[in-house]
Parts: C-alpha cells; structure tokens; sequence
C-alpha cells in the first residue's frame, strides 16, 4: 500500500501511526451526526465538511473518552492547563495509543489539526480506496448481515470471541451498550472503542467475504506467522505472558528493551494472531498458540516434551 501512497499521503500517514491520529478520526466518525442517515458515496465529503465547520472545537471533539472519572480533568486538560495535561499523560503512560495520542492532542493548534485530517482522510480516499470501494462495501455488508444472523443463537461473550479471533468481554461499569462493526482497514487487528456508555468493537470482517477468499488470506497468514516466530526476542515475548498478561511498561522492564523496539515485536506477534491487546494489556491467544505445532508449545510450557519424558 505504501508503493501506491504520494509523498503527501506517506507524511500524514507516517504521523497518524507516531501520534494515533487514526483513532481520532474513528471519534470523529462516531460525533458526526449526518453519517448514519446517508449513503456511503457522500460520507467522504459530508465528513470533510463536518470537521471544517468545528476547527475551533476540533481537538476536543476529537480526544479520546478516558472514562467520566478523568471528565473534569480532561477539560482541564483541553482549557490548557499543564498540570492537568502532565497528570492525564502519566496516567496513561502504559497504553502507547493513548499516552501518544493525548501528548500530541494537548500540544496541536487546531489549524494544523484540520489540514492533518482532511489530508490523511482524503488523500487515503483517493489513493487506495476509491477504486475498490464497492467491493470493500460488499465484503462489510456480507459480513455484517452474516453476523446479525449468528447473534441470534449466540451470546455476546461468544458473538466477540469468535468475530474477533479471541477477545473476550469484559464488565465495564457503566457500559449498557455494545457496538459491534466490521473493519477492513486495519487487519487482523480488533480495534476496542470506548465511548460514553458504549463500547464499541471494530473487528476484521471474515475472511470469505474478501476479494481473493480464504485461500489467499490462509498464505498471507502463514507469511506472517512465520516472520512472527523467527525472532527470539519474540519467543521471550509470548513466553513472559505465558502466564500472566502484563503491560507494554512491564515488558519493556523485563527485557531491558527500548518501548518502541518490544512495541514493533508486539506488533508483529499481534499480525500473526498470536498475542492480543486490550485496554494496553497483553495476553497471549491460546487457541492461535496451540495450531502452530508442538514445538512452540512445549518452549512455552504449554505442553511437556515427550522426548524428553521417554
């Protein structure tokens, strides 16, 4: 994808992945109020138009949902008081996505806010989009239909672990509802939103309703699972959570590693299916673990070496 990207595209994108501007976009999405009742042709332009007529309240509307514990804090924070800032920032320090994202929101005038979206959403569009729109269309709208029919006879713990590859529900108070919507953009990746009251999960639509089908995903799958596996550091990654779930911070402490560098392990481990992520929490996938052969299995002391017992 990025061979196709211009100069202009690579710059915004290249910062939408540093700060996480890409999640701002899904806030965006969700606040602005003329989606939902027009089709998907006019979405581009009605949201381009949304976010020019709120430059002045842009980076508000625009910051993550943090819980109605950090509400007064976070408007503290948005007013430009540093303490507040400073605080929220530390708060978050062990969840990448919002710690980056909150630095960068807290420091961005809203002009160059603007132009950094309207360019990443544009440009994206344009440049990788447009042409396979009504094909990705069709592949969402397959799946969701085919999901509304399974939830039916399922319940929503084992609705999201099994259209999400693994992630389980948990309670959160004061969450009364569940939004569930297929995503092709970021695959394999469920990407979990938190909004007043709702939370929300973006999952990777099924493979069968993607152009090229099963087969071609199963290779792609297999590539990346072996890149996965052919570093040690990694091995040392998915056996430090073998047992216990922990924190980017607490890995990072463990090896004596830069957070970047266990960040990009963690990133390639999560590609192949074999970790997961949530709330900044790592935990390995068990039911992924156990397909790749008995070899990994019996490294992580997820099964005993027969050799050895003989």
């Amino acid at each position: 994808m990025r061979d196709r990207m211009s100069k202009e595209l690579q710059q915004e994108v290249n910062l939408a992945g540093e700060v996480h501007t890409w999640r701002s976009l899904l806030f965006l999405a969700h606040r602005c109020p003329d989606l939902l009742q027009s089709p998907w042709e006019q979405h581009i332009k009605l949201f381009l138009n949304w976010i020019q007529e709120n430059e002045n309240c842009l980076v508000k509307l625009a910051t993550p949902y943090l819980g109605e514990v950090y509400a007064s804090e976070l408007e503290e924070a948005l007013s430009g008081n540093h303490v507040a800032q400073d605080h929220l920032i530390q708060n978050h320090s062990d969840n990448p996505v919002i710690h980056l994202n909150l630095r960068y929101l807290f420091s961005v005038d809203s002009r160059t806010f603007l132009q950094h979206l309207k360019k990443l959403l544009a440009c994206w569009y344009k440049e990788l989009l447009f042409s396979d729109m009504p094909h990705t269309m069709l592949a969402l709208q397959q799946d969701k239909q085919h999901n509304e029919q399974i939830s039916d006879v399922l319940k929503s713990t084992e609705l999201i672990r099994l259209v999400t590859k693994g992630s389980e529900l948990q309670p959160h108070p004061g969450v009364d509802t569940l939004w569930m919507i297929p995503q092709s953009a970021y695959r394999p990746f469920t990407v979990i939103n938190y909004l007043p009251q709702c939370l929300v999960y973006y999952y990777p639509v099924a493979d069968e309703f993607l152009p090229g089908g099963i087969a071609q995903t199963q290779m792609m799958q297999v590539a990346a699972l072996h890149k996965a596996l052919g570093d040690v550091q990694r091995i040392r990654l998915l056996s430090l959570i073998r047992h216990s779930p922990k924190s980017l911070g607490e890995l990072t402490n463990t090896l004596n590693a830069t957070k970047s560098n266990v960040h990009h392990h963690l990133t390639l481990l999560r590609t192949a299916g074999l970790v997961q992520v949530e709330d900044g929490v790592y935990s390995i996938n068990h039911e992924a673990v156990s397909q790749v052969g008995t070899e990994l299995q019996v490294v992580l002391g997820m099964q005993k070496n027969k050799m050895l017992e003989e």
